[in-house]
């Protein structure tokens, strides 16, 4: 499926892409609902640790008593809308392990006959298994729940042409 020259050059793609095309890539190949639902459990979570390591690598940490914490108060548009989030060495541990899991349920969908026969039986076993690493959305302080009812609802976009005719009309009414 995929050209040793996809990955050359510095080029490269992001997970959500790359998770929508092993989907497709899987549906293509009309695997049964079970391997689907496998490869998918995989990626979600696989994108759930993704989400967190980002935070890490791209936000304002700072290491105390053992823990690392993030933040993007640097970077939010208020102060109030700010996300913390504190990452201890098991949480760190967890998504180690996870990416581990995954990797070899990984191997063995794409070539179940490369492992032996107790291989086997570990890694079914290991499905049975939850993720170490449980997702939790990062904590916003202060942020209260938006009115929907006072919104008004949305109105179509108009049409390029009318959104001209608009235009001229008004800058004709301006010109009086």
């Amino acid at each position: 499926y995929f050209r040793e020259d996809h990955f050359k050059g510095g080029r490269s793609m992001r997970l959500a892409d790359l998770t929508d095309l092993i989907r497709q890539l899987a549906r293509l190949d009309q695997m049964t609902d079970d391997w689907y639902d496998e490869i998918d459990t995989c990626l979600v979570q696989l994108g759930y640790i993704a989400t967190r390591r980002h935070s890490l690598v791209h936000r304002t940490s700072n290491f105390f008593d053992g823990k690392i914490t993030v933040s993007n108060i640097l970077t939010s548009k208020t102060i109030n809308n700010h996300e913390f989030e504190v990452y201890e060495i098991e949480l760190l541990k967890n998504m180690r392990t996870d990416c581990g899991r995954i990797l070899l349920r990984f191997r063995y969908i794409e070539n179940p006959k490369n492992f032996t026969a107790e291989q086997t039986k570990l890694i079914l076993d290991l499905r049975q298994l939850p993720w170490l690493y449980k997702h939790e959305p990062p904590k916003t302080p202060n942020l209260k729940p938006r009115d929907k009812s006072s919104k008004s609802p949305r109105q179509p976009r108009a049409s390029r042409a009318s959104r001209r005719s608009e235009a001229m009309k008004r800058a004709e009414k301006s010109e009086k």
